[in-house]
């Protein structure tokens, strides 16, 4: 009888401790979330964007997205395949895809709901404190008015080195 009872204290200890690990990994996250939304929600040309294991948008935060025409309402809580037009899926799912299995890369591309937009994307695994990838996170910075200048530049550079060589 004794042995029994000092088995159930035993048991009882353990999955107290298991319990407050899982609060403080819980809080963490949470504070981590946190940070991500505050960041984000100011930074007048940047999105942030979570995603989980399943392809499933979590998190939708900043202004890139948000003042063109982007919801979280129609973001979070769905599949990227669900969110994403069909002939420019399967780009963003790859790039997701190799995060997943813990890449980081930058690619830019054109909006899906305004051609005259581009965006720059940075992918980066989100991983827990072991060290395993739990997600991931697209920060989307609107590049629109930079790449433009960037194009003009160009342009006065081509047409001057074209004068100069004259």
């Amino acid at each position: 009888m004794v042995v029994l009872v000092a088995v159930a204290l035993v048991a009882l200890v353990v999955a107290a401790l298991y319990a407050t690990r899982l609060r403080r990994r819980l809080a963490v996250a949470e504070a981590a979330a946190a940070r991500y939304e505050g960041l984000a929600a100011h930074l007048p040309d940047v999105s942030v964007l979570l995603y989980d294991r399943d392809l499933r948008f979590t998190l939708l935060e900043g202004a890139a997205m948000l003042t063109h025409g982007w919801r979280r309402e129609d973001v979070e809580g769905r599949l990227i395949a669900e969110v994403i037009p069909a002939g420019r899926r399967e780009e963003l799912l790859d790039q997701c895809r190799a995060t997943l299995a813990g890449e980081a890369a930058t690619h830019d591309w054109v909006s899906v709901r305004d051609a005259a937009r581009r965006y720059r994307t940075v992918h980066v695994p989100m991983r827990d404190a072991r060290g395993a990838v739990v997600g991931g996170m697209m920060v989307v910075r609107d590049v629109t008015e930079s790449e433009a200048l960037r194009s003009a530049i160009d342009a006065q550079q081509a047409f001057l080195s074209g004068v100069l060589s004259r």
